[in-house]
């Protein structure tokens, strides 16, 4: 037996009710924990654990949803992240910017403009990423 077809098996031992409202736990569990991290990575999971529930073919396939679900979950605790910045000499991973940036606000900024580090803060939170891939 695989983790998936206990967990399949718990959820019909419980009521409908019970169900919904695991659901409606987990979905806004989600969302929170989407908001908190705010990874650009995961975003495309999270449309497509969206899209993959709403679609009437896709729903029955409770792996499915399970599988992009939990991936954009782990995703959020990955050690990297992508940006939208362009960086002037091509792909690249980089690190924040060491230090406070607003010993030296200046300077972080003009390192950040040339892809040398990313402008971060300085309040660090759990699961902050360490290194981006800028392009």
């Amino acid at each position: 037996m695989n983790a998936l077809s206990i967990a399949h098996g718990l959820l019909m031992i419980v009521g409908r009710p019970v169900r919904i409202a695991a659901l409606l736990v987990a979905a806004s569990a989600s969302v929170l924990w989407l908001l908190v991290g705010g990874r650009l990575l995961s975003m495309p999971f999270a449309l497509a654990t969206l899209v993959a529930f709403m679609l009437p073919a896709t729903r029955v396939r409770r792996g499915l949803i399970l599988g992009a679900w939990s991936t954009m979950l782990l995703i959020t605790l990955l050690p990297f992240d992508v940006t939208a910045r362009t960086a002037p000499d091509g792909p690249k991973f980089i690190r924040c910017c060491p230090g406070a940036p607003y010993r030296d606000y200046e300077a972080t900024v003009l390192l950040d403009r040339a892809g040398a580090c990313r402008f971060c803060s300085d309040v660090v939170g759990f699961n902050e990423p360490t290194w981006f891939l800028v392009w």
